[in-house]
């Protein structure tokens, strides 16, 4: 337990969606592009990555250098807090899309379901259609590394004890490396 925290409570299947996902099939349903960002969000290229921490240290601290145009401002005070939304390589989710016979080009509309625990970003992906390769490509992480609250929640879906126990080391401190 950390600071007196209580145990997050066992669910008995996978999460709730958070969204309906609906096929805008008509091809007249055009979109021009917009970027899914939070509101107040400033879009900026990152120049420089560098950890600062050993690699075998318990939390990786970095560095990150970004680039702004000479219109954005990027106010920043000491303890406030930076969020970093990386996109994938389009190419990646290309390929991603093309082996799971999915069309990036389809035109969905994404309405979340109510009740749903949504960040500003996620929401902002809701409020017109998109297409399936943007939603992969700025919003959907399918190439990060899991981290261990993934396994340990995925352990509890095993289909097998040998599957459940390899699921629950690599939640556990073992699975670090």
């Amino acid at each position: 337990e950390v600071q007196n925290a209580p145990e997050p409570p066992q669910a008995s299947g996978p999460p709730a969606a958070l969204f309906d996902v609906v096929a805008l099939n008509d091809e007249n349903v055009q979109a021009p592009y917009k970027a899914i960002l939070a509101p107040n969000a400033v879009l900026a290229t990152v120049n420089a990555c560098n950890r600062m921490t050993p690699i075998d240290y318990d939390r990786d601290i970095r560095h990150v250098k970004v680039a702004l145009n000479e219109e954005q401002d990027l106010p920043y005070m000491l303890g406030d807090v930076l969020n970093v939304f990386p996109r994938n390589r389009v190419d990646q989710v290309s390929e991603f899309l093309s082996q799971y016979e999915m069309d990036g080009h389809e035109m969905i509309k994404l309405t979340p379901i109510e009740g749903a625990n949504l960040d500003a970003r996620k929401r902002a992906a809701s409020l017109r259609p998109r297409t399936v390769e943007q939603l992969f490509t700025e919003v959907v992480d399918v190439f990060g590394r899991p981290n261990r609250a993934f396994y340990k929640t995925l352990s509890r879906f095993a289909a097998s004890e040998q599957v459940r126990v390899e699921l629950e080391r690599l939640a556990g401190e073992e699975g670090k490396e």
